[in-house]
């Protein structure tokens, strides 16, 4: 997941003499000359470059609804103008030891950055709401919008993956706000942790 302004569409030729087409447009990422992952950055300067990145939320909530448990400082880079690239991403979908594209909800996965969020102060977390709310939101209606056709994802394979987000999508704000702490903000404490 990167942001909007660093995702580029490739045209990409194709060499299948079966093909409809010669060209076809897929989306892909520029390598980042100079990166490094942020595991060998400074602790601290890792640390600040993470809890003021203005992404945070929004990566979050990207990786708990694709079930991301393998999101670590190194697989986090560091370009050289100080903007962070999130890569690896072969433990989503219920790749991480779970059932692929498996319609099962939980296991809630670790969430590397919504356990950074759980650990901020109670204030500092309830000033992050409305960001983690609208990020759940955005990420729960562009799942039915995915071009899994444009993205020349086979048909079986596209209708496993719509299910996978969409079962995460229906629940994804309730996983997100439980997982940093603050249930109340969606079902008023009514509900005990982790309820459905």
């Amino acid at each position: 997941m990167l942001p909007a302004d660093q995702v580029k569409a490739l045209k990409v030729q194709l060499k299948d003499p079966f093909a409809d087409q010669n060209e076809v447009i897929i989306f892909g990422t520029v390598a980042v000359e100079g990166a490094a992952p942020l595991s060998r950055a400074d602790g601290s300067l890792a640390t600040a470059k993470l809890d003021k990145w203005p992404f945070l939320e929004l990566s979050a909530v990207f990786d708990q609804l694709i079930a991301n448990d393998d999101r670590t400082q190194g697989n986090i880079l560091l370009a050289p103008r100080g903007d962070l690239w999130l890569i690896d991403h072969a433990r989503s979908l219920g790749g991480g030891g779970q059932r692929l594209f498996s319609s099962e909800i939980l296991p809630l996965v670790k969430n590397f950055f919504l356990d950074r969020i759980a650990g901020f102060s109670l204030p500092e977390r309830i000033k992050r709401k409305p960001t983690l709310i609208a990020a759940c939101l955005s990420m729960s209606s562009v799942v039915p919008r995915i071009p899994y056709e444009g993205l020349l994802v086979p048909p079986d394979i596209s209708v496993q993956i719509d299910h996978f987000l969409t079962q995460r999508g229906s629940h994804l704000q309730a996983m997100v706000i439980d997982a940093v702490g603050l249930p109340d903000m969606y079902d008023h404490g009514t509900q005990p942790r982790g309820a459905q």
